[in-house]
């Protein structure tokens, strides 16, 4: 049951991350880390489900992209 939990958890933070952009974006402000972070732990959701539950390969290997994507974005802001 927990497992698949988590994989809609990471729906809803995949689906609702760009909230926090959308306000930034309308208040003049660059884009918060939040938007990265929350596409981070969405795909990490998926990634849990991917191995765990759905046990598809295509999936995790698409999730661990964006992962590092992501991570990348963080990178690029926080420096």
């Amino acid at each position: 049951m927990l497992s698949k939990s988590i994989g809609w958890m990471g729906l809803i933070a995949l689906q609702f991350n760009s909230i926090p952009l959308i306000i930034s974006a309308s208040a003049g402000l660059t884009m918060p880390i939040t938007t990265p972070m929350l596409s981070i732990f969405g795909l990490c959701c998926y990634l849990y489900h991917s191995i765990f539950v759905r046990r598809d390969v295509l999936y995790t290997v698409g999730n661990t992209i964006g992962i590092i994507a992501n991570s990348t974005l963080i990178y690029f802001i926080v420096r």
